[in-house]
């Protein structure tokens, strides 16, 4: 199969076993798609959603923006990879 046949076989199969992926079907489909690709050891990254509605208390919330604020001043891309404002 080529490599088109094979991403729209990986999509359907990720498809398939929504709204949750057991370890087992993560494995083999990260795998299956490693073969594919040289590119990056992880080829396949998951989305998550909690089924609860949860409150962080202020001095967590405070930390995770004091965190990405640090890391916004000292990337070199701060509006993101030409590439990707290209796309």
């Amino acid at each position: 199969r080529d490599l088109v046949h094979e991403l729209y076989a990986l999509r359907d199969e990720i498809s398939a076993h929504q709204p949750a992926l057991s370890d087992t079907n993560v494995s083999a489909t990260a795998a299956r798609m490693r073969a594919l690709t040289p590119v990056t050891p992880t080829p396949l990254l998951i989305d998550t959603t909690l089924d609860c509605e949860i409150q962080l208390p202020q001095a967590v919330i405070a930390e995770a923006q004091a965190a990405v604020s640090a890391l916004y001043r000292t990337t070199p891309q701060p509006y993101g990879y030409q590439h990707w404002r290209d796309y």
